[in-house]
């Protein structure tokens, strides 16, 4: 007569029952706008707030540089609440997360730009418009 382990059994209730007592997930939204893909785990007005003044630069720059009224790829913009949430998407730096609030990568296909919206409380703009 075979045996039947109860570990495995056992590990997957353990599993199960941790997973559901975790804490609950941040809430994710995603703002379109007519050059920007704004996806956000922030407060959703901030968010709002954001996408008006990234399409603002985008009219000023576009008119000082001439440059077309509509992105010629389409620009993601993450947006995280904070450090801790944007640390997991950091680029490593000696095989930890970078020391940094934003960062920009340009593609064929698509421009994205990440960043912490805690980030520099007296201008928290600066770092998305350097970006």
């Amino acid at each position: 007569m075979k045996r039947i382990s109860v570990f495995p059994f056992l590990a997957c209730a353990v599993v199960l029952v941790a997973a559901s007592s975790a804490p609950a997930k941040d809430k994710w939204i995603n703002l379109r706008t007519k050059n920007f893909n704004i996806v956000s785990n922030g407060d959703e007005a901030e968010t709002r707030q954001l996408a008006l003044k990234l399409e603002q630069f985008r009219v000023i720059i576009s008119k000082l540089t001439n440059a077309p009224p509509v992105a010629p790829v389409p620009i993601t913009v993450v947006v995280f609440k904070n450090d801790g949430s944007f640390k997991p998407f950091k680029p490593l730096y000696n095989g930890k997360p970078a020391n940094l609030s934003g960062f920009f990568q340009r593609s064929e296909d698509e421009n994205l730009i990440a960043l912490d919206m805690n980030a520099g409380a007296e201008h928290p703009m600066a770092v998305i418009f350097h970006e």
